[in-house]
């Protein structure tokens, strides 16, 4: 079983269904903590500038960083996890809050994509990661794939639209598809950001 690095943001608060088991790295990242604490999970490192916050958590594993830096805290501790030999994510409380910070940490899915990692951003009733070749998906809900590099050819199958697809970031195309018994998703060309919505 692969370890996991699960990473707790201070944007919108969803439900902290994880369970860390031995080897997986649990980062409360700023206002992450506050989540953590309110769900009764443990934290094995705190890590942010702290805005968010408030203060700076008495513990023994604190990252404190500079509120002035060319990076977000998210990035700094996806940094942290890979510096760790960390390769699969699990990111939660991404979404919402502040829409720069929302774009940002959708952003991070290609960063860690790029660096030979697996990451996924666990929203409210939704799901976001990188495809990297093919990709198999349950029947039902929406599933929405936008291309992260301007343009990308994907193989839909077995999705209420499917074929050989050409992706441009200029319209909507790709948006609010439905899958089928047996949905998968091969991309060809390009990279593309799959978005699972629940019906």
């Amino acid at each position: 079983m692969k370890k996991t690095c699960y990473l707790v943001c201070a944007g919108e608060r969803v439900p902290l269904d994880f369970t860390p088991h031995g080897g997986d790295l649990v980062i409360a990242v700023d206002g992450g903590a506050k989540y953590l604490e309110e769900s009764g999970k443990t934290a094995d490192l705190f890590l942010g500038d702290f805005d968010s916050l408030g203060f700076v958590p008495q513990a023994e594993n604190v990252i404190k960083l500079k509120a002035e830096k060319d990076e977000t805290d998210t990035t700094a501790a996806v940094d942290e996890g890979l510096r760790r030999g960390y390769r699969n994510f699990e990111i939660y409380c991404a979404l919402g809050g502040r829409l720069s910070h929302t774009i940002a940490n959708i952003n991070t899915l290609l960063y860690l994509s790029r660096r030979g990692a697996d990451a996924k951003i666990i929203g409210e009733n939704c799901e976001l990661f990188v495809i990297r070749g093919k990709a198999q998906f349950e029947k039902g809900g929406y599933l929405s794939l936008l291309p992260l590099s301007g343009t990308a050819d994907v193989i839909i199958q077995n999705c209420k639209y499917g074929g050989n697809i050409h992706l441009t970031n200029e319209n909507g195309y790709g948006i609010s598809n439905e899958p089928l018994e047996g949905a998968s998703v091969e991309v060809v060309a390009g990279e593309v950001l799959a978005v699972i919505e629940n019906a």
